[in-house]
């Protein structure tokens, strides 16, 4: 018993001869609070000139189509997009600016009335009825255009506008009613 003593208390020694010496404590400094970088401010400019109201541009359109003026209407659509006629949300026929100018020159003669113009964000679409001859479309394109067995004959036209930077810009025309580009009925403005 008395070499299991000698032992147990030579482990203690040792094992206390093996611990690291204790370092010095520094006594404790007043905690640093760390404030958030300030980021700069920035100085308030004039707001951009307000982009054209749709109001104008309903009026230019109307003013176009009652002065009979296809130079003002073909005037609004950009050719960095693709340009052409719908009969629904999907596909439709791609024309060119002088068919399209073309196409307008025969029909503004018809005098169209209109029927109404939907405002949303920054599109507008507006409404025309009454176009003699009516409108056609020969063929639907997808990733490939595919001609239709019957050519679609519309008296009714929609010009789908785009508030783009600024300017209103003519991205389609919808060859059929507005309750077939909505999928339901709408309660179009009033034009005047």
């Amino acid at each position: 018993m008395k070499l299991r003593t000698f032992f147990v208390g030579l482990l203690a020694v040792l094992l206390a001869a093996c611990q690291p010496a204790p370092q010095p404590t520094t006594p404790p400094t007043a905690r640093q609070t760390v404030l958030p970088t300030p980021r700069p401010t920035r100085t308030p400019t004039a707001a951009p000139s307000a982009a054209p109201s749709a109001t104008r541009a309903l009026d230019a359109l109307q003013a176009a189509i009652a002065q009979q003026d296809a130079a003002a209407i073909v005037a609004l659509v950009n050719m960095d997009y693709r340009f052409g006629y719908a009969s629904y949300i999907e596909g439709g026929q791609s024309v060119t600016l002088d068919e399209f100018r073309a196409d307008l020159e025969a029909r503004l003669p018809s005098v169209p009335v209109c029927l109404g113009y939907w405002e949303e964000d920054n599109t507008l679409q507006v409404w025309f009825e009454g176009w003699s001859p009516a409108w056609e479309i020969h063929e639907h394109c997808y990733a490939e255009c595919q001609p239709l067995d019957e050519i679609w004959y519309s008296t009714t036209a929609g010009f789908l506008l785009n508030n783009e930077e600024g300017a209103w810009v003519l991205k389609a025309l919808f060859l059929n009613e507005p309750g077939a580009y909505y999928y339901r009925e709408v309660a179009l403005q009033a034009c005047d």
